[in-house]
Formats: C-alpha cells, structure tokens, sequence
C-alpha cells in the first residue's frame, strides 16, 4: 500500500474493526465524547484516531503512539471482519496527498490491475471520503477531515450527550 499510494512511511492506515468492542481492544481509551459518536456513527463513514495500546504490535504503523479505526458500513466487509483474525488495514483510493477518488472508474484508471475493486452492489457505504477524528485528548477533539459526516453532525450528536 506504501508503494501504491506513494505515501510516506510516516502516515498510517486505518484499522477497520467490526465491532466496537474491537476498536475498544486497540485504543487505550475511548473519551465519553468519542463513544457517543461511535454509538451514532458506526458502522459508518466515521474514523477515529486514539492512543494506542502499547501492549498491541501494529506492524503497518511507523508510530505506535496512536491508531486510527473505522467501522465500515458495507455487509460483505463486516462479515469478513468477523471471519479474520487479524487487523485489516483500509487507505483512502488516491495517491498520497491528492484528492479522495469516489468512483470505481477513476480508480481502475490511476490504479489499473494493482487494486481489486470491491464488489460495490454489496455497499450500504458513501462514496465521499471518510470523516477522521482527532479523538487522543479526554475532553477535547480535532477534526481531521471532514466527509460524508459533517462537522454540523458531530456537533448535533455531541449536544445531545
């Protein structure tokens, strides 16, 4: 993926998880805030970067300090993470630094035969980029890039608490 994406070994991926339970046995802690979005916006187009466990090994990660995770909303994907028992990494389809592609043409077309394309009649998902969270600090958050979920949502989820 590194080479594929040109992205500096700097910058990670994302751990997809099925559940939250999983995304609780990666991160050190999960604020009250975080689990509020979580409850709201999982599965979804929603990732969260946490500290992380310093008992677990992230092979894909050049720093172990956090991780970020993401429950995705597609079926098929979900009932693959169940089946597996291990961490399946996710990147967003571009190069490294460029604009998120959100059709299956535009990535066969940079991409070509490097990528398998996932079989999209299967997605509840959005095409728009996923929303990421800055979710380190207890009592604060930083929004990282915003997608598909608002910034206006978090906040609507977030009022309610």
């Amino acid at each position: 993926l590194y080479k594929l994406k040109k992205r500096p070994k700097t910058k990670s991926f994302v751990a997809f998880v099925g559940s939250v339970a999983e995304a609780e046995a990666l991160a050190m802690t999960i604020p009250p805030y975080a689990q509020t979005l979580l409850n709201d916006f999982w599965p979804g187009a929603l990732t969260c970067i946490f500290r992380a466990k310093q008992n677990r090994a992230f092979p894909f990660l050049e720093n172990n300090q956090s991780i970020a995770v993401r429950m995705p909303n597609n079926t098929a994907l979900l009932e693959l993470l169940k089946d597996v028992d291990s961490i399946i990494v996710s990147t967003s389809a571009n190069l490294s630094g460029e604009e998120v592609l959100t059709t299956i043409e535009k990535v066969e077309q940079l991409f070509g035969d490097e990528v398998l394309i996932w079989d999209t009649k299967q997605s509840n998902g959005d095409i728009m980029a996923s929303t990421i969270i800055d979710c380190q600090q207890e009592n604060t958050w930083k929004l990282i890039r915003e997608g598909t979920i608002t910034k206006d949502k978090i906040w609507k989820s977030l009022d309610k608490r």
